[in-house]
């Protein structure tokens, strides 16, 4: 009994190689870009809920989380280019 692999490719159907640019891009974002679109305004959200258990004014509650935002997106590229720098 023969056990037939489906890869999604249609039989006859030529395909261009993929060229070592586009390759290499793939490896810098091995993310979809919906999970990149969805996780900067989580982010936000949570900066600003977190911010506004806080304080109670308004414009601290919002330059606070800004910040607080500012510094988790900073901590988080700079945690991408660490493991990145390390597996290559």
């Amino acid at each position: 009994m023969a056990v037939e692999v489906v890869t999604g490719m249609v039989p006859g159907l030529l395909q261009a190689p993929e060229s070592n640019w586009l390759k290499r891009f793939k490896g810098l974002f091995p993310m979809d870009l919906s999970l990149m679109t969805q996780a900067l305004p989580l982010t936000a959200i949570v900066c600003l809920v977190y911010c506004a258990t806080r304080f109670e004014l308004p414009e601290k509650i919002v330059r606070s989380a800004l910040v607080m935002f500012g510094k988790t997106i900073l901590f988080l590229g700079v945690a991408w280019l660490l493991l990145l720098w390390v597996s290559g």
